[in-house]
């Protein structure tokens, strides 16, 4: 059973009364040997994240004008509808653990006014830059995840309609299409104060692959022209969305507590995960004052 012992989320804030360049925490996992859920077969995940300053800190050295910073991350977007529902479903999970619901309380992430960005699938994680310039990091990123080839298999088309007028507001174009597991797993911070659910791509062989060479070909990038500051390495990063954070109000949950509370998420099926898909266009990377490039991964034909 993987235990998620450390998380991080970039961008992640307290609700309202915390300011924006508070602390987040990165990923640590403690790996057994063996999985005895049959679900394990259906996902691959990659190696969870080692210990690394993270996004809202450097963010926060960034204003103080002692260092630029940046992460690049896919934008999670679908149907509100479907936030809304997955986000009572996450409730309503945490209402049948008393170790969650009696200590924590959770907050959806798109509901988190302090956060520069919502809900996202985290490609590399927050790293200080050797330079000021973050539009010509993030240009020369963009450059070369261009010539990454994107399976068939993940291509779909979105957008478009009937008539002429949902045609022009709605253009069709062509997206990059992933599917998440149907259960939820949980992490901690380095403080302990706060936990994440978090909710993981469901990888195929297409899927792992790509995920494995966008992050790469970041890693690389960021590597080979020197713009990691102080030589800095960029270490793997999972494919998962955090859906809500749970700040504490009672009694702090050790780690075998999180080890229990992980085999219940993962005994306990999320109908409206089941089956569920999300459409990626584009690849963003955070600049300074707040800045966000974009670019698109597929042409719009």
């Amino acid at each position: 059973m993987d235990l998620i012992q450390h998380y991080t989320s970039e961008t992640e804030s307290e609700p309202e009364t915390q300011s924006e360049g508070d602390k987040d925490f990165p990923i640590k996992s403690d790996v057994s040997e063996g999985e005895d859920n049959e679900r394990d077969h259906q996902t691959s995940i990659p190696p969870p994240l080692p210990n690394i300053e993270i996004y809202s800190q450097l963010y926060q050295q960034n204003m103080s004008k002692t260092v630029s910073v940046t992460f690049g991350y896919l934008p999670w977007k679908p149907p509100f509808a479907a936030i809304r529902n997955i986000e009572r479903a996450c409730l309503r999970t945490i209402s049948k653990i008393p170790l969650l619901s009696n200590n924590y309380k959770f907050v959806s992430t798109h509901k988190d006014t302090s956060r520069l960005v919502k809900q996202h699938i985290t490609v590399f994680p927050g790293v200080g830059l050797s330079t000021p310039d973050t539009r010509l990091v993030a240009d020369k990123i963009f450059e070369n995840i261009a010539k990454l080839e994107v399976p068939k298999s993940m291509i779909v088309n979105v957008g478009g309609g009937s008539d002429p007028l949902s045609q022009i507001l709605n253009k069709q174009r062509k997206a990059i299409r992933f599917q998440t597991v149907d259960y939820l797993k949980l992490a901690r911070g380095f403080t302990d104060d706060r936990l994440f659910l978090l909710i993981y791509v469901k990888h195929t062989a297409d899927s792992i692959r790509y995920a494995n060479e966008l992050t790469n070909t970041c890693r690389r990038t960021l590597e080979d022209n020197g713009y990691l500051q102080n030589n800095g390495k960029i270490p793997s990063s999972s494919y998962h969305v955090s859906i809500c954070t749970g700040y504490l109000k009672k009694a702090m949950l050790s780690q075998k507590d999180i080890a229990e509370v992980n085999k219940q998420l993962q005994n306990i099926t999320i109908p409206e995960l089941a089956d569920f898909s999300f459409d990626v266009e584009e690849f963003c990377c955070t600049g300074s004052n707040k800045a966000i490039y974009s670019h698109r991964l597929l042409p719009y034909t």
